[in-house]
């Protein structure tokens, strides 16, 4: 008797470990199977540190830059879409509104701005303080070409709720956008975090003696306060590793607006996965419309195959790698149990014996 409990220890402990994996994601499992589905909007990010809370509700972007030939571009963007671009001359002071359809990357719509700048453009609107960076070096390459991008100053101006105690799961989302649930009283005022970097790459020797390094000019106010973070970066990459990254997600269900706080998220920045004010999709429960999930959109392709890989990769593994890592350690516990089991009742009676050579 007693050997048979030794021989049932592993597969007892794998079926524990199977119905741990369950359990922590059957509210998700049973709202992707049984749940309606409907699209939804990634309209917000929560700053989850060990003390205090922001959640961001939107962001105004604004990038001014100087080419090799003293020209200039400076676009202004709201929740990463644009929404003004103007271009300045060499030698003039009046500015010149541009179309915004000439700031789509990866095309060749043609009119003032280059296929390089336009890159350059859709990459430090959304990008951290390295991915300008990676910017003006490539742009560096193209060290004769009068149209390549010498400095790039970025504004950014975060909006919603800072330094608060905690945020809740459930929030509100109506005509004056998203914020905290709860009485107008417990609620913190609308603030903003306004991070400003410039980068500067006009002179080849002062970039080398700084070792590279293109950021000349960093400074984050918390509403007008000035703020150290853990990094010099904007507010979505300036906090340590500890700093958890919840997105925000609203959808419709009957034309009700709901917003609900995912349950999954990443350390130390955004997860690529579930792109900020981008689509993703929402599986919620018919008969209460506010318990819903978010389950990452990577979205097509569109050329970029390892980019679309990496997301549809980090999508899986955030929704479903805790619990499949449990469930797989599981099943490796039911298979040792099970070749111990077997061993112990069909024992081999065969001996090999080796034979040295003459």
């Amino acid at each position: 008797m007693k050997r048979f409990l030794v021989l049932c220890v592993f597969p007892l402990v794998g079926l524990a470990l199977i119905a741990l994996g369950v359990i922590l994601s059957w509210t998700q499992l049973c709202l992707r199977l049984d749940g309606g589905k409907t699209a939804g909007c990634v309209a917000g990010m929560a700053i989850v540190r060990r003390d205090t809370c922001d959640l961001v509700t939107g962001l105004d972007t604004t990038l001014a830059l100087t080419l090799a030939n003293g020209e200039q571009v400076r676009v202004d963007y709201r929740d990463y879409a644009p929404v003004a671009a103007q271009y300045v001359a060499r030698g003039s002071t009046a500015p010149r509104a541009l179309p915004l359809a000439e700031l789509a990357p990866g095309t060749n719509a043609g009119g003032q701005l280059t296929r390089e700048l336009r890159a350059v453009l859709a990459d430090a609107a959304r990008g951290d303080a390295t991915t300008i960076r990676w910017a003006l070096q490539r742009e560096g390459r193209h060290a004769d070409e009068p149209t390549r991008v010498v400095r790039l100053e970025k504004t950014e101006t975060g909006h919603g709720f800072f330094d608060m105690a905690k945020v809740s799961a459930t929030l509100v989302c109506d005509a004056g956008g998203i914020r905290p649930a709860g009485a107008p009283a417990s609620v913190p005022p609308r603030g903003t975090v306004t991070t400003r970097a410039v980068f500067d790459a006009t002179d080849p020797a002062a970039l080398l003696h700084n070792k590279g390094e293109s950021m000349t000019e960093y400074l984050q106010l918390r509403g007008s306060v000035t703020n150290t973070p853990e990094k010099k970066d904007f507010l979505l990459y300036c906090e340590p590793y500890a700093t958890e990254f919840r997105p925000v997600f609203t959808y419709a269900v009957s034309g009700r607006h709901y917003a609900l706080l995912s349950h999954i998220g990443r350390h130390s920045g955004p997860t690529l996965a579930i792109i900020l004010y981008g689509p993703c999709w929402v599986y919620y429960d018919p008969q209460q419309p506010a318990r819903a999930v978010l389950i990452a959109d990577p979205g097509p392709p569109a050329g970029a195959w390892l980019a679309w890989f990496s997301r549809v990769c980090e999508g899986t593994f955030t929704q479903w790698g805790s619990a499949a890592l449990i469930i797989l350690a599981g099943i490796i516990f039911i298979l040792i149990g099970l070749i111990q089991i077997s061993m112990a009742i069909w024992p081999s009676t065969r001996l090999v014996t080796g034979q040295s050579a003459p």
